[in-house]
């Protein structure tokens, strides 16, 4: 299950839901199986200069090669200046979680049952 998380300076007026479903439609497009991307935002109200930084993590696999690499991040760095309304620093990062990482979906409600 990837992972989006966007830190942007607060006067960037950027759609950021719209992005987070972007980004999830993008890696689907890329890896069909991937799953959902858990997404969150960050805003900073304190900052010297206004930026966006989008940083993706998933799992290592043998099809998440560098030309895989190469092509989120390029369409993940397009989709997101797309809907920016005003210059900005602009950082896309893609990282790749150990073997030794869990994650899971858990409902309490589900258990019970």
């Amino acid at each position: 299950m990837p992972h989006a998380d966007i830190k942007c300076t607060t006067d960037l007026g950027i759609d950021v839901k719209t992005l987070m479903s972007n980004i999830e439609e993008i890696i689907l497009q890329l890896d069909p199986n991937s799953g959902v991307c858990k997404g969150r935002v960050i805003r900073i109200d304190e900052y010297y200069h206004s930026h966006l930084n989008i940083e993706l993590r998933m799992f290592a696999s043998k099809e998440r090669d560098l030309e895989f690499s190469n092509q989120l991040i390029s369409r993940v760095d397009q989709k997101a200046k797309s809907l920016m309304k005003s210059a900005a620093h602009v950082t896309v990062k893609l990282e790749f979680s150990p073997v030794t990482y869990l994650t899971d979906f858990y409902d309490p409600e589900a258990t019970e049952k």
